[in-house]
């Protein structure tokens, strides 16, 4: 259904591993210490897929296209923390680390180069991520993993967007050459 649809988008599907990890980092932050942090961390996670779902469901492209921008803007502020963090010894720098390095494959579900394979009856597309995610520990989780995976997602949001500016366009010209053809064929 329409409305389901996003869930299965390598989007969405970025946006929740990130939204997951950094609930995963920020546990393991002294909550008093870093109450602002965590809580801003966890709120840009959120933020970032919130928008994807609420933006989905708007009736227009042009109102989904200012969601994706929410999230882009929460996104960068994740981007911004975790360089923080990174700068105030918090998350540590692992040169090497990697999504793949902690069983996180970013490959479309159904692709045959992807080990992992979905349940047909599947109502959670993610259930397997959120699984192996479950069983990371959180030393595991470096600099180099989350800009990894907020580089990736960045670049899918922008993709998302020029999409449906695209689509924006081409909507509007078939409306415009509508008009214009119904203004013709009324006046001559």
């Amino acid at each position: 259904p329409r409305g389901k649809a996003y869930k299965y988008s390598p989007l969405y599907r970025n946006a929740v591993i990130l939204r997951l990890l950094v609930k995963k980092f920020t546990e393991g932050l002294d909550p008093k210490k870093h109450h602002r942090l965590i809580d801003q961390l966890n709120s840009s996670g959120r933020s970032v897929v919130a928008n994807i779902r609420e933006g989905y469901l708007r009736p227009t492209s042009a109102e989904y296209s200012v969601f994706l921008g929410y999230s882009h803007g929460s996104l960068e502020e994740i981007r911004g923390d975790v360089e923080d963090t990174r700068d105030d010894g918090l998350l540590k720098s692992k040169p090497g680390s990697s999504l793949a390095g902690i069983g996180i494959e970013l490959k479309p579900l159904s692709s045959p180069k992807s080990s992992y394979k979905p349940p047909k009856s599947s109502y959670d597309p993610l259930g397997e991520h959120k699984r192996k995610i479950r069983g990371i520990k959180r030393e595991q989780l470096s600099y180099e993993i989350f800009i990894e995976l907020i580089n990736k997602t960045d670049y899918l949001l922008k993709r998302a967007v020029e999409g449906l500016d695209k689509k924006i366009i081409a909507d509007e010209e078939k409306k415009l050459k509508e008009k214009l053809e119904a203004h013709w064929s009324k006046n001559w």
